[in-house]
């Protein structure tokens, strides 16, 4: 009997889950509501796979803020139509002014694994920008909305951002509550919310709101547009309040250059395509 049991051979190798397969392309993040937003930008919005990807990314940022957000980076390598693959380069350097003896003087006999000294500008929401730039064709504003809607109205807290190890929520919530007091205040308050609870971060949608009601206001190409919205953002209200947080180890960061470069992949090297901008952030004297 045991011989006409089913599945009496080994079956381990195959998935319990369903495969996905079509026929007019394919969409793969890790939150479904990502994914959904990227999908409404290509059906509803009529924008390309370029504006997708843009929307994607920041619902990404909003709610898996375990893995990735907008302070971060964002290197992302393209294959325009009928084109060779471009890699954007969204790395982040160190401050111009920084010095390894300032280190030295300061107790450390290395660069900190984590902290305001192993930080640089924020280079992911210029990705998004370039990217948008040279190769979309909606508006920020547009692919904005979905993760603006996300913050302002609430997501569901799902289990990696209370649970994923060494950067869970249960992970860093001394953290939190001892060093990082504006992320406590924002994901714990009191206790670690419930998964499945609709979990808001306004700020974070009045941020793409500001941006989207600025990008209202301009006129032009598209590339002076976008180049505008890049400086609102590295250049303005934004760029002063990331850099007001009265940290003494920021004196480093008072005069900032950061290049965003696009590369060619060729030949198995990389060449250097074009130097899309160069962006010089003039810090307050009192940090």
């Amino acid at each position: 009997m045991n011989n006409r049991a089913f599945r009496v051979d080994d079956n381990s190798i195959n998935s319990f889950t369903p495969s996905y397969a079509g026929t007019q392309g394919a969409i793969a993040t890790h939150s479904n509501l990502s994914a959904t937003t990227a999908h409404s930008i290509l059906k509803e919005d009529k924008g390309n796979a370029f504006d997708a990807a843009a929307g994607a990314v920041l619902v990404e940022s909003l709610v898996n803020p375990q893995m990735f957000g907008m302070g971060g980076e964002g290197v992302m390598i393209l294959k325009p139509s009928a084109k060779s693959p471009i890699v954007l380069n969204g790395n982040t350097i160190s401050p111009n002014n920084f010095n390894f003896l300032n280190l030295v003087t300061k107790g450390h006999r290395e660069i900190p694994d984590q902290g305001i000294l192993t930080a640089g500008v924020p280079s992911a929401f210029s990705s998004i920008f370039r990217l948008l730039q040279y190769y979309g064709k909606l508006d920020f504003r547009t692919i904005a909305k979905y993760a603006k809607s996300y913050a302002q109205n609430g997501f569901p807290i799902h289990y990696g951002i209370v649970n994923q190890k060494k950067f869970g929520l249960n992970d860093l919530k001394l953290k939190f509550k001892n060093e990082w007091n504006d992320s406590y205040k924002l994901y714990i308050n009191k206790k670690i919310p419930e998964i499945n609870s609709l979990f808001k971060n306004k700020k974070f949608g009045d941020l793409l709101d500001y941006l989207s009601n600025y990008e209202k206001k301009l006129t032009g190409n598209r590339i002076n547009r976008f180049n505008k919205i890049h400086d609102a953002f590295y250049k303005g209200d934004i760029a002063q309040t990331i850099i007001s947080i009265p940290i003494k180890e920021m004196d480093c960061f008072k005069d900032r250059t950061l290049t965003i470069t696009l590369l060619l992949l060729k030949r198995q090297s990389l060449k250097i395509l074009v130097i899309i901008k160069y962006i010089k952030l003039i810090f307050g004297d009192k940090v």
